[in-house]
């Protein structure tokens, strides 16, 4: 007969946790519900509504970077961070009082604003448009891609020889859908 072998104990961790710093507190990329910065989990909020990174954020909601008029019918690609879900990327179709209604293919969902974070461009060619400053709602696509900063330009603009694409901090812009035709 076949007896069980016992299974060896698994080797302990190669990369030793961290030590609690003096103020008692870890950096979230050690918590393991942490989020990156990418995928948007809330942050602390500057009087003005601005995270410190420059990530939106939903304090007062009267003031959520979504309900810019400038926004209203571009189809801003967004995520909701709620525990639980699963990070997928959503279309924002409109607000209502503290609620994004999202959609995910025939699906519709209200998703409250604090839990509403961009998409920020990863790629060149990602069709995007900055959520603050005098182009928001004006649609580009990323030209050179950075961490901190992205080079975009308009689609079917042509510019002129003193004219130079602009740049924009990449936590700045946020993904959008293409126009409805």
């Amino acid at each position: 007969p076949h007896l069980p072998q016992e299974v060896p104990p698994s080797p302990p961790p190669r990369t030793p946790l961290p030590t609690p710093s003096s103020s008692n507190e870890l950096s979230p990329a050690w918590d393991p519900s942490s989020r990156t910065p990418r995928a948007g989990s809330p942050v602390q909020v500057s009087a003005t509504g601005d995270s410190p990174s420059g990530m939106p954020t939903s304090a007062g909601h009267s003031n959520h970077w979504l309900r810019a008029e400038a926004l209203i019918g571009i189809r801003v690609k967004v995520r909701d961070t709620r525990d639980g879900s699963d990070g997928r990327i959503l279309e924002v179709i409109k607000i209502e009082q503290v609620y994004a209604r999202l959609r995910e293919g025939m699906t519709f969902k209200n998703v409250p604003l604090e839990y509403v974070v961009p998409v920020l461009p990863d790629a060149v060619r990602d069709s995007v448009t900055p959520f603050r400053g005098e182009n928001r709602g004006r649609i580009f696509k990323v030209k050179t891609w950075g961490l901190d900063t992205c080079k975009v330009r308009r689609e079917g603009v042509r510019l002129r020889k003193s004219e130079v694409d602009p740049s924009y901090p990449t936590a700045d812009l946020v993904q959008v859908f293409p126009p409805h035709k």
